[in-house]
């Protein structure tokens, strides 16, 4: 009784197991079917896929017959067909599909070229609420790397325009002060030939006529002095400066009002070797490690809209994983660093308003990260290789 109990509950349990299994297996054609059904419309519709006859004459069959009535050869032949179809559509994938449908509402109107770059940039248009999770975090994500690539953008285009500025204020300041020291001396020169004897007109008309231009020189120092000022202000406001900065301004004011010296110029030229000191500091930091960082990070930008456009062309594009954009941004910018680092040792980066040559490599570390990281493995493994010969030699 027992084992005729116990067979009968086997029995018992493989007949409600079998329709179980039939709905799973079922469920498992239908959605198949469904994959199949879109991967080949996909393949059809596009102009540079071929689908061979033999490959149609085995899958439409095989869709349009009803799920309930596969027998392993249609399930055989769907199963053979969705892998042929994977293969063909690479690198579109179902889910990459569905995204791209989502994305582009409007498909009647996709005809001319205007219409596809809207079919590519129409990721701004707000999410609708009936819209999938996937599309949701697609249209996010997409707002996210764009956003990044104008802010870095803006924010390059104001520190190297503040660099250059800085650049050129420094140039001229140095200048006038040369020739503001070297007329000086002309002047000195001329006042004491004139106070040593007695003077001809020619020589005093000289010596006026070079104490006007003394003075002109002098109103140049000092407005260059004011132009130091007022760029290295924002930069030092957080430094306990001001008190020293309203006395230098107030001493530039005196020499653009007063002609003559009251010992405003001595004062100035003692600020302008301060704030040039400064200034050169400020453009240092900036052009060698700032500008290097904001670059790596644009080019890690670029490399990410520039995949995400190509991926938006050929429906292949899907969201990446949870931060994966913030670590790619921040490899580059560290990349960018590096680059300043190595680079500003060189005097070329010193004083420069626009370095080509480390706009390149900060820009093309960034861009490439695995180009640059692949070259730090292969020299890690030199020196390991190196290091390991040692050890065998001793």
């Amino acid at each position: 009784m027992t084992k005729t109990a116990s067979k009968e509950g086997i029995e018992d349990i493989s007949s409600v197991s079998a329709p179980r299994k039939d709905r799973e297996n079922l469920n498992i054609i239908n959605t198949n079917k469904e994959i199949t059904e879109k991967l080949l419309a996909y393949a059809i519709k596009n102009p540079d896929i071929v689908v061979e006859d033999s490959l149609l004459n085995k899958v439409v069959p095989v869709l349009r017959k009803d799920s309930h009535l596969f027998d392993d050869q249609d399930e055989i032949n769907l199963w053979s067909s969705y892998n042929a179809l994977t293969q063909l559509v690479k690198p579109a994938t179902y889910f990459s599909l569905t995204i791209a449908d989502g994305l582009v509402e409007e498909k009647n109107d996709l005809n001319t070229e205007y219409n596809k770059l809207l079919k590519i940039l129409y990721f701004w248009k707000k999410s609708p609420s009936t819209e999938s999770e996937s599309i949701r975090k697609c249209r996010s994500e997409l707002r996210t790397v764009f956003t990044y690539l104008i802010s870095t953008v803006i924010l390059y285009i104001l520190v190297q325009s503040y660099c250059a500025l800085l650049t050129n204020a420094l140039t001229d300041s140095g200048k006038f002060l040369n020739n503001w020291k070297t007329q000086k001396e002309v002047v000195n020169n001329l006042q004491k030939v004139v106070n040593a004897e007695k003077a001809k007109a020619a020589e005093v008309d000289k010596l006026k006529d070079e104490q006007i231009y003394l003075v002109l020189l002098n109103k140049q120092v000092a407005a260059s002095v004011q132009t130091l000022v007022k760029l290295t202000t924002p930069i030092m406001g957080s430094i306990d400066f001001s008190n020293w900065n309203t006395n230098t301004i107030q001493d530039c004011d005196n020499v653009m009002i007063y002609k003559e010296d009251h010992g405003y110029y001595e004062r100035i030229s003692t600020c302008l070797a301060m704030e040039t000191q400064i200034a050169t500091s400020i453009d240092t930091i900036l052009s060698g490690f700032i500008l290097p960082l904001i670059l790596g990070v644009l080019g890690a930008t670029a490399f990410v809209v520039r995949q995400a456009l190509d991926k938006l062309k050929n429906n292949s594009y899907v969201p990446g994983a949870t931060g994966k954009l913030s670590m790619r941004l921040c490899l580059g910018g560290l990349l960018g660093v590096i680059s300043g680092i190595f680079m500003s040792t060189s005097s070329t980066v010193s004083m420069q308003g626009f370095n080509l040559s480390l706009v390149m490599v900060s820009l093309v570390m960034g861009y490439s990260i695995e180009v640059a990281f692949s070259l730090f493995d292969g020299v890690v493994e030199r020196l390991r290789g190196w290091a390991e010969s040692l050890k065998k030699a001793a």
